[in-house]
């Protein structure tokens, strides 16, 4: 998940020109719209990754929204809403 690829658990995450690269944003909010951390255009190939790299990879016309906002007893601060218990 997030709005390119990056390194996770030390490893990059490298992906071929065959790949199309969904985005999610985790959490409740606006997603950025600019800078390292903001959305890549949509349709395009070779996009700037999170690694300071380019990614031949394309990236999707899809921006899937909030991660697991339906979780049951959500404990998460104040980012699902009130926890339950």
């Amino acid at each position: 998940w997030n709005v390119a690829p990056q390194r996770t658990g030390g490893q990059a995450e490298f992906l071929s020109s065959d790949m199309i690269f969904m985005p999610e944003i985790w959490g409740a909010g606006p997603a950025v719209e600019n800078g390292p951390g903001g959305l890549r255009e949509a349709g395009k190939a070779s996009f700037p990754d999170m690694m300071g790299g380019t990614s031949p990879a394309e990236m999707a016309t899809i921006l899937l929204g909030m991660n697991e906002p339906d979780i049951v007893g959500s404990c998460m601060g104040n980012m699902f809403g009130k926890c339950t218990k």
